[in-house]
């Protein structure tokens, strides 16, 4: 099931990209002032889930960190130009 999410429809969200106690450098991708410390997949699936968006979490491992393990892929397009959830135009708005 993990391989057919693998389009363009979908996001992939690793803890790292959001963990406050990340550098950039080691995979952090938004600003740490809007980051948290120590996230989890579950409580990443469960914001996407109450945001509306469809989301299946997944076992796989961070490139640059292989301790850690999973993440969250989110259904965040209709079709390549028109997002799920209007409140997001873009993936790095969301």
């Amino acid at each position: 099931m993990e391989d057919k999410l693998n389009n363009d429809e979908f996001i992939k969200i690793y803890p790292n990209y959001i963990d406050k106690d990340m550098k950039i450098s080691e995979g952090r991708k938004i600003n740490s002032e809007i980051s948290v410390s120590n996230p989890h997949i579950k409580e990443i699936y469960y914001v996407c889930k109450n945001l509306g968006f469809e989301c299946v979490m997944e076992t796989k491992h961070y490139s640059q960190d292989w301790m850690k393990r999973g993440r969250v892929q989110v259904k965040f397009y209709k079709n390549k130009k028109e997002t799920i959830n209007s409140t997001y135009k873009t993936s790095k708005n969301f």
